[in-house]
C-alpha cells in the first residue's frame, strides 16, 4: 500500500532538512495543479555540485526519477517504479544519495 497523502508531507519536511544541511532542494505539489487533479502528483528536486535530479510521486501510486551528472554526462531515468509505505523512505534516500554523492566515472 502507498499512503500519497501522507508521503507528502514527510517528503515536504524532508526537502526542509536537506536545504538546512545545505543541498539545494525544492518541494512541488503538482497537487496544486488543476491539470493533474485527476492523477495528482508531488516531486523534489535536487542540484548538488555538477549534478541534477528529480523524483516525482503519482497518485496513482507509481515514481519516477531523473538524474544527469553534467561532468561525466551520466543519465539515468527510472519511471513506473512502485512505491510502498514500506519501502518509501529507501527509495527516496537511494535517489538522494546517487544525486549528493561524488561522481564514480
Amino acid at each position: 500500500m502507498f499512503d500519497f497523502e501522507r508521503w507528502a508531507d514527510w517528503l515536504q519536511i524532508r526537502a526542509a532538512e536537506l536545504s538546512k544541511d545545505n543541498v539545494p532542494c525544492s518541494f512541488v505539489d503538482g497537487r496544486l495543479i488543476p491539470e493533474l487533479t485527476l492523477n495528482p502528483s508531488y516531486r523534489i528536486e535536487l542540484t548538488v555540485g555538477q549534478k541534477e535530479g528529480w523524483i516525482q510521486f503519482w497518485g496513482c501510486g507509481t515514481c519516477d526519477y531523473q538524474i544527469y551528472d553534467f561532468e561525466t554526462e551520466n543519465h539515468e531515468l527510472k519511471m513506473m517504479l512502485e512505491p510502498t509505505d514500506s519501502n518509501f523512505v529507501e527509495t527516496f534516500e537511494q535517489f538522494v544519495t546517487k544525486v549528493v554523492s561524488p561522481s564514480s566515472d
